[in-house]
């Protein structure tokens, strides 16, 4: 027990050292006029635009969280929730240190027929269940003691993400008429992979592969939960959550605690609950048709993708091509061969549009300075000249479709109050050319029909999604599928046929509704699933993107082997997994009509809400460095994301002396501003007259700095610019019993910094950019020193793509030159590997690079680790430095060698090395070993 009890605490206090890095969601702008409204259990926190919003979705919350916590017991807790309304990204997140959701009021154009504030209050608000729900225990007594991050610690430790994230996909899915667990595409990728490969092992599924798709959290996580919370009962996960609670010391509480209800460990529960999907989806594949289709984009050896084709008038095809090998492209493909058009930045889904000539879609753009403002705008590619051209600037455009005369472009907008339009523009200057607009129902995918006047959309209310009609001319709007929760997307507009693929069938299938007969028919039946059709006019074929284990590829149907069967002879042998859950809820968040009580509105100071303590910890934590040692902290963080601090105290062994430290960093201005603060006692040792002389002194240090880190991301290229000046004075005094004094007692300096980068986008493989550059610029001084020092530092960092794919070759150079005073700076450059203890006035530092991946062997021992990736890399490194007078020049060249990999189930990658350096000065070999862990992939 006391072995398990100091593991225990060893990996509490590595989690510490993770999350004291803090988890900030962004900051919106400055201007942002910020109020609140407090409800029983929650604190609204949204801008003076939205009050309407808020006002519903405070309602929705109080309404929903008593259900959504039901079968896990949690007991209520009070939260802040953020509403950002700056956004053009799609997502909300719960984090626990400090407590805290964010939600973003951008519904995505590929989503379900549900209210986006309906999807966000029940999964958002199971996320806050499942955390409060190990605040007992064992767990309060780590949350009275470590405060809000013990719990998170717990959370972060022996709980999955897969189980988080699929038990609120269960949740969203038992709790509504819609849901992901609803939408067929949303299981394809499993159903693929079990059905065409099998099942992968446990530690390959949660972790991931560089060799195969795999399904992620939400897809894998919703099977688990699901099939075994429909095969066991909710008890199930409700005594997982609690043993990991009241017995984390047992090291694997969540797989004890399944054995207890299910006689299975969590390995072996996962191989039986592959197994069961396995054999139901045999079955439901052998009962459904296939209709006889041809492959027409090129095969590709890795997991590739093809997604939203647009036919030509000659046949040959637009698409977005994406793979784990490669960043996303838009793609021409004609007889089973493509070409590269154009390398779009971060496209958006259902982005997609062209004509012979042009091509059109949307991408996200980030604000200069805010990370919670940014933009989706629209581009236009040249097909015949290659040029790109922004049409639109700051603007919330999405799913743009041009009109077959290259004049007009309808896209569908939300705008920061809420606000749904379908909007026209100009093609040559953006002009506004028609606005339709509703605070009730949201638009998808509008597309022109042929006689350029009328506009065909998806539109989202509270009963669910529909297909609408809309003329440009006298507005008149006319529903042509009645709104409903069986999901549907609208992928093109063929004369009187509008081309849909949705859930029908069990299977998403190509569908196509009649203008003239009001009626909609399958026409085509696919095995894993079927998206994004297009007519194909010139070889008579229905052409679209097809899903299997492989990635999706565009496949070509020919129109004499379409099926058109009415929607009353379709069949679905879909497995109603979902419907059984769903009947064992007693809520239902669409069949009920959501209270309209009225919140009092306050305004929001934000210096009244500077400080949140969140979290304590009876060790000091290096947030900077991520180390921990002797000493206390007291954590505060507020809940807009803009005030960091830290107070603590720090005990060195070394010295054995302590000093009190206090940190602050304000990201609510333009400016970034950091201020630090450190005073207590320090000893050392110095030599005088031959003789050993122990010293023991007083010091305050004390810095404050100002950053203005600035986003320039277009593109496939990642931009910043960062200037910086900070100033700094140290205070020190000797204690008296010592008998000497420092020759000068205060030192102060002041530093300018400018760091400016550029790089291409990485694929997942990538190890390096193919293409970038980076500099760095800082002089520092002392200027009001009787014996001023001064320093100057110049780097700069060039990346090339290597000789094979996914190999990158790096370049380094550095020049320092220090003038040395009473103070001296500590060095910037990156000395040769193999060497230390190097210090000269004046050095030239150079480095090269080649790195490139070996292997991907996916070895594990279940529970103990997992082996994703070797990789390994050459060097020759190069450094010349001079001192009074004197130049020695040092070299060295070697290989590195490293693994990746995953330990006792802890989702932080842990990276484990092996360098062996010539040095050519004395012709010496120096081995070393390498290890690291990426904390940042826990966020």
């Amino acid at each position: 027990m006391i072995r398990k009890c100091v593991f225990l605490v060893f990996f509490f206090f590595l989690f510490f050292t993770a999350s004291a890095q803090y988890y900030l969601s962004g900051q919106d702008p400055a201007s942002v006029r910020w109020k609140q409204l407090k409800t029983p259990h929650f604190r609204l926190i949204f801008p003076d635009d939205n009050r309407l919003q808020a006002q519903y979705l405070a309602n929705m919350l109080e309404f929903c969280y008593p259900a959504v916590r039901a079968d896990l017991n949690a007991k209520p807790t009070k939260s802040d929730l953020i509403f950002h309304t700056q956004s053009v990204i799609s997502n909300a997140t719960v984090a626990w240190a400090p407590r805290r959701l964010d939600f973003f009021h951008m519904p995505p154009q590929d989503g379900y027929g549900q209210e986006w504030f309906r999807q966000l209050s029940v999964h958002e608000m199971r996320h806050v269940a499942q955390i409060k729900r190990l605040d007992e225990g064992f767990g309060k007594f780590l949350s009275t003691v470590l405060g809000q991050q013990g719990t998170a610690a717990l959370l972060g430790i022996f709980i999955p993400n897969w189980f988080l994230e699929g038990d609120a996909v269960v949740a969203e899915t038992a709790m509504s008429f819609s849901g992901r667990g609803r939408q067929p595409l949303f299981e394809a990728g499993l159903r693929a992979q079990l059905l065409e490969k099998g099942s992968y092992s446990y530690d390959k599924a949660y972790f991931g592969s560089y060799r195969h798709h795999v399904p992620d959290i939400y897809e894998f996580g919703y099977f688990m939960t699901a099939f075994n919370k429909e095969k066991y009962g909710p008890e199930l996960w409700e005594n997982v959550l609690d043993k990991t609670a009241r017995r984390p010391f047992l090291l694997a509480p969540f797989t004890s605690a399944l054995k207890e209800i299910s006689g299975r460990g969590k390995k072996q529960l996962y191989r039986e609950t592959m197994d069961s999907l396995r054999l139901i989806w045999a079955l439901q594949d052998s009962l459904s048709i296939k209709t006889p289709a041809q492959i027409i984009s090129p095969s590709k050896k890795i997991y590739t993708n093809y997604r939203f084709p647009q036919v030509l008038s000659d046949g040959s095809i637009v698409a977005i091509r994406s793979s784990m090998a490669d960043i996303r492209r838009i793609v021409l493909i004609q007889d089973s061969l493509e070409k590269v058009l154009f390398t779009p930045g971060s496209i958006f889904n259902h982005s997609l549009s062209a004509t012979d000539s042009l091509v059109v879609w949307n991408e996200f753009q980030p604000d200069l300075r805010w990370s919670n403002r940014n933009f989706s705008i629209i581009k236009i590619g040249d097909i015949g000249t290659g040029k790109i051209r922004q049409l639109t600037f700051g603007s919330n455009f999405f799913a743009p479709d041009i009109s077959s005369c290259n004049r007009k472009i309808v896209v569908a907008e939300t705008s920061p109050t809420g606000r749904h339009s379908i909007v026209v523009l100009g093609s040559e200057s953006a002009e506004e050319l028609f606005r339709l607009s509703s605070d009730s129902l949201f638009f998808q995918t509008p597309k022109w029909m042929s006689d350029r006047e009328h506009i065909v959309a998806l539109v989202i209310g509270q009963n669910g999604k529909a297909l609408m009609k809309v003329s440009t001319i006298s507005r008149k709007q006319e529903v042509l599928i009645p709104f409903g929760y069986t999901d549907f997307s609208l992928s093109a507009v063929n004369d009187n046929l509008m081309i849909l693929h949705g859930a029908w069938s069990g299977i998403s299938n190509i569908f196509a509704f009649n203008l003239e007969t009001n009626e909609l028919r399958q026409l085509g039946s696919s095995r894993f699933g079927a998206a994004d059709a297009d007519f194909d006019a010139k070889n008579e074929q229905l052409v679209y993107a097809d899903y299997s284990a492989d990635g999706w590829k565009i496949q070509a149907l020919k129109t004499k082997d379409l099926l058109n069967v009415p929607l009353s002879d379709v069949l679905n042998n879909s497995f109603d997994l979902a419907e059984k859950l769903s009947a064992k809820e007693k809520f239902n968040i669409d069949a009920v009509a959501i209270p309209d009580s009225i919140f009092p509105v306050k305004k929001y100071r934000r210096i009244n809400n500077l400080f949140h303590v969140h979290s304590w910890s009876p060790v000091y934590l290096e947030a900077n460095n991520q180390n921990f040692g002797p000493g206390f902290s007291i954590l505060s963080q507020n809940s807009l994301s803009t005030m960091v601090a830290e107070l603590g105290y720090s005990y060195d062994l070394n010295e054995q002396t302590g000093k009190t430290v206090l940190n602050m960093t304000y990201l609510g201005l333009f400016p970034a501003i950091n201020a630090g603060f450190s005073t207590g006692l320090r000893r050392g040792k110095t030599t005088l007259e031959g003789k050993t002389v122990d010293l023991k002194w007083w010091e305050t240090d004390w810095n404050l700095g100002m950053r203005v880190p600035l986003n320039f991301t277009r593109d496939r290229w990642i931009r910043g610019l960062q200037p910086a000046l900070s100033f700094r004075q140290i205070y020190r005094e000797m204690a008296p019993e010592i008998g000497l004094n420092f020759k000068h007692n205060l030192v102060s300096s002041i530093g300018y910094d400018i760091f400016i980068y550029n790089q291409t986008r990485m694929s997942a493989r990538d190890l390096l950019p193919a293409w970038g550059q980076s500099a760095r610029l800082i002089f520092r001084h002392t200027p009001f020193d009787a014996e001023p020092s001064k320093q100057i530092f110049a780097s700069a960092s060039l990346f090339f793509p290597g000789l094979a794919p996914h190999h990158g070759l790096r370049l380094y150079g550095a020049w320092q030159n220090e003038v040395t005073g009473y103070y001296q700076f500590g060095s910037y450059a990156s000395f040769p590997r193999g060497y230390n203890s190097l210090f000269f006035d004046e050095l030239v530092s150079l480095k090269t690079d080649y790195v490139f991946p070996l292997l991907y062997p996916e070895l594990n021992l279940p529970t103990v680790f997992y082996l994703k990736r070797i990789r390994s890399g050459l060097f020759f490194d190069y450094f010349s430095g001079s001192h009074s007078g004197q130049t020695n020049d040092y070299m060295s060249a070697g290989m590195e060698l490293h693994s990746d990999w995953h330990f006792l189930n802890f989702p932080a990658p842990v990276n484990i090395g092996f360098r062996l350096s010539h040095t050519f000065s004395n012709g010496g070999w120096v081995p070393e070993f390498l290890f690291g862990v990426n904390f940042s992939a826990l966020y």
